[in-house]
């Protein structure tokens, strides 16, 4: 007799698909940094992690492919998809416009109230978390790459 394990989603009458539960399951673990790119994903292996049959699973893998997360070769299986520095170079003024209207759009929200006694731009959280991501070793690196070209 064979002993049964408990499902990582084992919620009896559950309104949401397997499929879409494991799909969110990777989501969040990829956004979290659990696999980095080239890292493979085995279906027998998420099979016997996830204890369900394959199909949720391959579905979950389809929904990952089309949205750029995953790679599929035939043959082969499906692994994270690698990002290149021309990905980089196309994505990061994307990701400067959107961060600087981000910033933009939450300066008209400032009221007075917010800022404290004795509390400047010098001293503002703020300002101080926006410094370090700009030096952060990440960016200066692709900075670096970016002048070298």
């Amino acid at each position: 007799m064979r002993k049964q394990g408990k499902r990582l989603f084992a919620k009896i009458g559950s309104s949401t698909p397997l499929d879409q539960q494991i799909y969110a399951y990777l989501t969040e673990k990829i956004s979290q940094g659990a696999f980095s790119g080239g890292d493979r994903l085995v279906e027998a292996d998420l099979q016997k992690i996830f204890k369900v049959s394959r199909n949720p699973i391959r579905e979950a893998m389809r929904f990952l492919t089309s949205r750029g997360l995953l790679e599929t070769v035939p043959g082969r299986g499906a692994s994270m998809r690698r990002v290149s520095f021309k990905d980089i170079k196309e994505i990061y003024p994307i990701l400067a416009n959107l961060l600087g209207l981000a910033a933009s759009m939450a300066a008209d929200h400032i009221e007075e109230p917010t800022w404290t006694e004795g509390n400047t731009w010098e001293t503002s959280p703020w300002l101080k978390a926006a410094e370090a991501s700009r030096t952060s070793p990440d960016i200066i690196s692709v900075r670096a790459r970016s002048r070298a070209r």
